[in-house]
């Protein structure tokens, strides 16, 4: 993906975290709205939403394990 979009904007929609890694900017929707928009850093010092989002994806993952 980063060959892609290399010196280009880039609008990226992922349900996994992954993929919005390396992003300058993220947007954080809840139910069709922007409720966070930060860098990676910056939302994950917070304890909103997308900081959350980790606990929730790992949990499901071991408990489909």
């Amino acid at each position: 993906m980063e060959s892609l979009t290399d010196g280009r904007k880039t609008i990226v929609i992922a349900h996994r975290l992954s993929p919005i890694e390396r992003a300058d900017r993220i947007a954080v929707l809840d139910r069709c709205r922007a409720v966070e928009r930060e860098t990676l850093a910056e939302l994950l010092s917070r304890d909103g939403l997308h900081a959350k989002l980790p606990r929730i994806q790992f949990a499901t993952a071991t408990a489909v394990v």
